[in-house]
């Protein structure tokens, strides 16, 4: 009765098992596809040379070394002294370590053959092992499967010393250039379209409103850059935001040299020309504009009324100013200054201003 439930649990753990392993095995081959072949193969020959140098003046520890030296060879040619560097490879790295690992393991049998034949040229090992067993490399200026030399141009340089050989040193690619930023061509012989020819190998970038160009500056354009266009003879900046229809109603424009962006108004906005709630230039049905801000016209009302108040108290405290200035102008200008500061820090914050409302009251009358 009870046997049913508890398969089906071992089934389903059995399955995040499998699913957990997978996705592990997963990371480490994309973890060992990063580096190609080639990479890996002198990431492991470094080391292998690496601790080949470091175990150079070993010996046999314990016993009669005398009999050791003689009967088994010496320890520079000894088993010991191979088994001393396996156990120690790719543990100096700080980075690739797995990659190292698995090119270890998979030339363990030819690294044991290379050292009972007794090919203790360390310089050689590299060659041996990479470019003529794995076959992981090509010697330098060569690609490809059998390792062509990669093609030369007129002058016997390498895609002009501007580039590189696709697939160089390695058993990949197909031997065309890959030129450097500001060249281009079959040989990397010519300058980028973006760029303009100061001396025979030398290519410079054109200014920023080119697209082509016969030497630096804005008026030295062959063709203008996009977001650019020729006017008098020089490109000049396209100022896409006097255009209405680069950005949506509830957004803003902002212009930049060769661009533009698109920037959402305030919430409180219909549409608006800048960011904030006092950019406002159009509000929705329910909402007036006053200022720059959208307000609830409930509110209107009061907020004038308000604004009222606050020009009946300014010109009160005007009026009693100018009364004490009469008797003590130090106590008029002490009014005078508290007056200021009032007027900027409730003016600053208020929804309609005193100045609206003085607008409001011209309009009214007339």
């Amino acid at each position: 009765m009870y046997k049913k439930p508890f398969y089906i649990c071992l089934f389903i753990e059995f399955l995040l098992l499998l699913t957990t392993a997978s996705a592990k095995n997963n990371q480490n081959q994309v973890r060992l596809q990063k580096l190609n072949d080639c990479r890996r193969c002198q990431i492991f020959s470094d080391s292998f040379i690496h601790w080949f140098e470091k175990t150079s003046r070993g010996k046999f520890d314990g016993g009669d070394v005398a009999w050791e030296e003689t009967k088994l060879k010496s320890y520079a040619q000894s088993e010991i002294r191979l088994v001393e560097i396996q156990e120690n490879l790719c543990s100096e790295l700080s980075r690739h370590m797995d990659e190292c690992y698995s090119v270890a393991e998979e030339a363990e049998y030819l690294v044991e053959t290379w050292w009972s034949e007794g090919n203790y040229q360390i310089s050689e090992f590299y060659s041996w092992l990479c470019l003529e067993n794995l076959k992981s490399c090509c010697p330098k200026h060569h690609y490809g499967a059998d390792c062509t030399p990669c093609p030369l141009d007129k002058d016997g340089n390498i895609c002009s010393n501007q580039g590189t050989c696709h697939g160089d040193s390695t058993r990949k690619g197909n031997g065309t250039c890959i030129c450097d930023a500001a060249f281009t061509g079959q040989f990397c012989n010519h300058c980028a379209s973006n760029y303009y020819r100061t001396k025979e190998t030398e290519c410079m970038p054109c200014h920023k409103s080119c697209q082509e160009c016969y030497s630096y500056g804005s008026n030295m354009c062959k063709v203008c850059a996009v977001g650019w266009e020729l006017i008098t003879d020089s490109c000049t900046d396209i100022d896409e935001c006097q255009l209405d229809t680069v950005c949506k109603n509830n957004q803003y424009c902002i212009n930049n040299e060769g661009s533009f962006s698109c920037k959402y108004c305030d919430a409180s906005c219909f549409t608006c020309i800048g960011s904030g709630s006092y950019n406002c230039t159009a509000c929705r049905p329910n909402e007036e504009l006053w200022s720059g801000k959208c307000i609830d016209k409930k509110m209107v009302n009061n907020l004038l009324l308000n604004a009222d108040k606050r020009l009946f108290m300014y010109s009160f405290l005007n009026i009693l100013m100018f009364l004490f200035y009469r008797r003590t102008k130090t106590v008029a200008i002490g009014i005078g200054v508290l007056v200021s500061i009032l007027i900027f820090k409730l003016e600053t914050g208020a929804d309609i201003t005193i100045k609206d409302s003085i607008t409001n009251h011209v309009v009214t009358w007339l």
